[in-house]
Protein backbone atom coordinates (compact mmCIF):
# COMPACT_ATOMS: atom_id res chain seq x y z
CA UNK A 1 0.00 0.00 0.00
CA UNK A 2 1.45 3.62 -1.27
CA UNK A 3 0.73 6.50 1.02
CA UNK A 4 0.97 10.19 0.96
CA UNK A 5 0.51 12.82 3.39
CA UNK A 6 -2.18 14.88 3.33
CA UNK A 7 -0.74 17.64 2.59
CA UNK A 8 0.30 16.28 -0.63
CA UNK A 9 0.12 18.41 -3.77
CA UNK A 10 -2.10 16.48 -6.46
CA UNK A 11 0.99 17.03 -9.16
CA UNK A 12 2.90 14.77 -6.19
CA UNK A 13 0.13 12.11 -5.86
CA UNK A 14 -0.34 11.92 -9.94
CA UNK A 15 3.46 11.31 -10.35
CA UNK A 16 3.59 8.76 -7.62
CA UNK A 17 0.94 6.73 -9.56
CA UNK A 18 2.52 7.00 -12.80
CA UNK A 19 5.75 5.70 -11.02
CA UNK A 20 4.33 3.05 -9.29
CA UNK A 21 1.97 1.62 -11.79
CA UNK A 22 -0.90 1.92 -9.61
CA UNK A 23 -4.55 3.11 -9.25
CA UNK A 24 -5.02 4.66 -5.77
CA UNK A 25 -2.66 5.89 -2.96
CA UNK A 26 -4.18 6.14 0.42
CA UNK A 27 -3.82 9.63 2.24
CA UNK A 28 -3.14 9.84 5.58
CA UNK A 29 -2.02 12.10 8.33
CA UNK A 30 0.74 12.02 10.86
CA UNK A 31 -0.08 11.82 14.63
CA UNK A 32 1.99 11.47 17.66
CA UNK A 33 0.80 9.07 20.71
CA UNK A 34 2.40 8.54 23.57
CA UNK A 35 5.70 9.33 21.62
CA UNK A 36 4.72 7.11 18.86
CA UNK A 37 4.31 7.86 15.21
CA UNK A 38 1.11 6.44 13.64
CA UNK A 39 -0.30 7.61 10.30
CA UNK A 40 -4.39 8.21 10.72
CA UNK A 41 -6.04 7.31 7.29
CA UNK A 42 -8.67 10.15 6.01
CA UNK A 43 -9.23 8.87 2.79
CA UNK A 44 -7.91 7.61 -0.92
CA UNK A 45 -7.26 9.57 -4.13
CA UNK A 46 -8.06 7.32 -7.37
CA UNK A 47 -6.14 8.04 -10.80
CA UNK A 48 -10.66 9.25 -11.71
CA UNK A 49 -10.01 11.73 -8.86
CA UNK A 50 -6.89 13.24 -11.02
CA UNK A 51 -8.77 13.14 -14.14
CA UNK A 52 -11.77 14.74 -12.29
CA UNK A 53 -9.54 17.27 -10.96
CA UNK A 54 -7.88 18.30 -13.92
CA UNK A 55 -11.21 18.92 -15.69
CA UNK A 56 -12.48 20.91 -13.14
CA UNK A 57 -9.49 22.99 -13.29
CA UNK A 58 -7.77 22.40 -10.28
CA UNK A 59 -4.61 23.26 -9.73
CA UNK A 60 -2.14 20.29 -9.35
CA UNK A 61 -0.53 22.55 -6.43
CA UNK A 62 -3.30 22.26 -4.54
CA UNK A 63 -3.57 19.66 -1.71
CA UNK A 64 -4.40 16.26 -2.26
CA UNK A 65 -6.80 16.56 0.90
CA UNK A 66 -9.03 18.62 -1.25
CA UNK A 67 -10.08 16.01 -4.00
CA UNK A 68 -9.65 12.44 -2.15
CA UNK A 69 -12.34 10.25 -1.03
CA UNK A 70 -13.18 10.48 2.60
CA UNK A 71 -15.47 7.64 2.65
CA UNK A 72 -14.04 4.57 2.59
CA UNK A 73 -13.73 0.40 4.24
CA UNK A 74 -11.18 -0.74 5.75
CA UNK A 75 -10.25 -4.02 7.97
CA UNK A 76 -7.69 -5.45 10.41
CA UNK A 77 -5.42 -8.29 9.07
CA UNK A 78 -7.69 -10.77 11.12
CA UNK A 79 -11.17 -9.38 10.58
CA UNK A 80 -13.32 -12.04 8.83
CA UNK A 81 -14.59 -10.63 5.16
CA UNK A 82 -17.48 -13.37 4.07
Amino acid sequence: VITCDENSTIKTVSKILLEKHIGSVVITRKKTIEKNDIHVILGIVTKTDIVKAFAEEISGKDSVSKIMSKKFLSAKENDDIS
